[in-house]
């Protein structure tokens, strides 16, 4: 039996063909609706962000977050360790430098010094009885010399008489005394010359040995002050005046030589210590000047130290009040800080927004002088604070500016306002 073959008018082919036509087709009416052609978009300025360039002081500075510290903290450590005895003062509480804080016991400790202090004193005394013996060994050579020379000194006298009695009477004294009296007295200037020149080497060396010892004995007395001085290491006391904190210890306790127990802080003053980026590692220098607002007043500080080294892409800076100094402020306390990086002068400034994120610093859509579209303006920026930029070329004062972002422009050339920006 024959069967009715219905003829298909519509192919797969068709199908899609007529739905791109269908979606080509409300395209062109969407974009009928919207008014645009070919780089155009509309725009509605209410809900965007229009700053005008204006021209102003222009300072570059980066915002940190500082923190409020003593001008000076000590760290409390044990010198000579043992066992805590007593403990005079508490957490918390305000010091005198010299103020003790623990007494320890050490009796192993006490004996090595006892030890120590005999056998320093015994040296001392060893060495005190060897200068001493220098010093009769130089006055027995200089008694000797001094003999030698009243000796000759007599001969001397006995030849001048015999030569005066020979002079009278040929025969007064007969030629061999005479030339015996002659050659004793050389005899004797010879010697007195050679126990002069053994006085000389005598003293010279007895000079160095003296030298010596007299730094054996500095040495030897400083150590035995430093063995009886260390036995007040057992006391431990307050370096600086200020407030005691983190103090760790209770009686009974064991302390190493060496060990932290504690802090002193002192209050007198205050710093400001903060991070700062390490993208602006190289613009941070000594003394330069920062500034922080509290209670509605301004208050300058100078970077009064740099920290080299980098930790988590920053680096810490203390700075310090160059004048007066917030009242009431406290340890730990948080506060804005100001750092400035350049010096005040006058530029063209454009606040900042989404814009620049979005087109990277190049363009802008500048608004046209009649308020009813903005167009595409290539700029070039310069320096930045957290509110502007500094614009270097492509704007004048005056312009104005779309600074909300621009990602949902797509990149058109120009966006047409839905209503105009002025009447």
């Amino acid at each position: 039996m024959d069967r009715k073959i219905e003829r298909v008018y519509w192919t797969t082919k068709k199908r899609v063909l007529g739905l791109v036509l269908a979606g080509a087709g409300l395209l062109a009416v969407y974009l009928m609706t919207l008014g645009g052609t070919a780089g155009h978009a509309r725009a509605n300025p209410q809900a965007m962000n229009i700053s005008r360039v204006q021209e102003a002081e222009f300072l570059e500075y980066v915002p940190l977050v500082g923190r409020i510290l003593p001008i000076r903290s000590v760290v409390v450590s044990v010198i000579q360790g043992g066992r805590v005895e007593e403990i005079f003062v508490e957490d918390g509480q305000v010091v005198d430098a010299g103020d003790a804080i623990l007494r320890l016991s050490n009796d192993d400790f006490l004996q090595r010094s006892v030890e120590n202090e005999s056998r320093y004193i015994t040296t001392i005394q060893q060495l005190r009885e060897t200068k001493l013996q220098l010093t009769r060994e130089r006055l027995n050579d200089e008694d000797e010399l001094l003999d030698a020379n009243y000796e000759l000194l007599q001969l001397e006298r006995q030849l001048a008489r015999v030569e005066g009695a020979r002079a009278k009477f040929i025969d007064a004294v007969s030629r061999a005394d005479y030339e015996d009296l002659r050659d004793e007295i050389h005899y004797r200037r010879r010697k007195n010359q050679v126990l002069v020149q053994k006085m000389t080497q005598d003293d010279s060396l007895r000079k160095q040995q003296l030298a010596q010892i007299e730094d054996s004995l500095a040495r030897a007395g400083k150590n035995l002050e430093l063995i009886r001085q260390s036995h007040d290491n057992l006391n431990v006391t307050a370096d600086i005046s200020g407030q005691l904190s983190t103090l760790s210890a209770e009686i009974g306790r064991s302390l190493s030589k060496g060990e932290s127990i504690g802090q002193i802080d002192d209050l007198s003053s205050f710093k400001v210590s903060a991070e700062v980026d390490q993208f602006y590692i190289a613009k941070v220098n000594l003394g330069q000047v920062a500034e922080i607002t509290l209670n509605d007043a301004k208050y300058l500080l100078n970077v009064s130290k740099i920290s080299p080294e980098v930790v988590d892409n920053a680096f810490v800076v203390d700075l310090a009040f160059s004048g007066a100094v917030p009242a009431g402020i406290r340890p730990g306390q948080s506060l804005q800080v100001n750092l400035e990086l350049s010096d005040r002068r006058r530029s063209l400034l454009l606040r900042k927004g989404g814009y620049h994120r979005d087109t990277g610093g190049r363009w802008v859509y500048k608004v046209s002088t009649d308020g009813t579209y903005a167009y595409r303006q290539d700029v070039v920026f310069g320096r930045q604070n957290p509110q502007y930029y500094e614009v270097l070329e492509g704007l004048e004062v005056g312009d104005e500016v779309i600074t909300s972002g621009y990602d949902k422009y797509r990149g058109s050339t120009k966006l047409y306002f839905d209503t105009p920006l002025y009447n």
